[in-house]
């Protein structure tokens, strides 16, 4: 299992990977900061899953990256905020496999991990 994890707060990226590393202990998960840097990675590896900040610096290019992405990988879109805003509604729609609140609990994020590989 190959993962990326675009976020621009390292203490997201470490407690994701660390939940990630407790369910699949052989995956391999690599960390960006922004979404250049994740534009630049997905040219490098091919992912299973990438794991997406919805206010991370570069989002206006959002949309797009997922109308392309959702053909090769699954996609997760990161938020601090639960949203039920037009916005999310739509990149839901556009083919993001779900949505995590940054205060969604372990055990939550497991099953929301486990029902995309499913």
């Amino acid at each position: 299992m190959n993962i990326l994890i675009a976020d621009n707060l390292g203490i997201y990226r470490f407690g994701l990977k660390a939940i990630i590393n407790d369910i699949w202990t052989d995956a391999v998960v690599n960390e960006v900061s922004n979404f250049d840097e994740m534009m630049e990675s997905i040219f490098d590896q091919n992912y299973d899953l990438i794991a997406v900040d919805l206010e991370m610096q570069g989002n206006e290019k959002l949309e797009g990256f997922i109308y392309q992405a959702v053909n090769y990988t699954k996609i997760i879109i990161l938020s601090e905020h639960q949203h039920t805003n037009v916005r999310v509604k739509h990149l839901l729609n556009i083919g993001a496999d779900a949505l995590l609140s940054k205060s969604t609990s372990k055990e939550e994020v497991i099953n929301t991990l486990q029902l995309i590989f499913c």
